[in-house]
């Protein structure tokens, strides 16, 4: 069973959305179960230069801009 795959490069924001929804989820739920208690699970990294305005609204703490910085 697949939970996750790379997302193609050419998506909609529509289906961003989603799979930042569904992963933010998915990181929810391991920390509730298996690291409440620690300091260390705390951040997500989700989005890129195209995408990282709908990441940081779906829950990202770590986005990843480098071809908007550096072309």
């Amino acid at each position: 069973m697949v939970l996750w795959e790379w997302p193609p490069l050419q998506k909609t924001n529509i289906r961003s959305r989603a799979e930042f929804r569904t992963l933010y989820s998915i990181f929810q739920e391991l920390k509730k179960s298996y690291f409440n208690n620690s300091s260390k699970f705390e951040e997500i990294s989700m989005g890129m230069s195209g995408d990282y305005q709908i990441a940081i609204e779906e829950g990202s703490t770590i986005i990843r801009v480098g071809n908007k910085l550096f072309g």
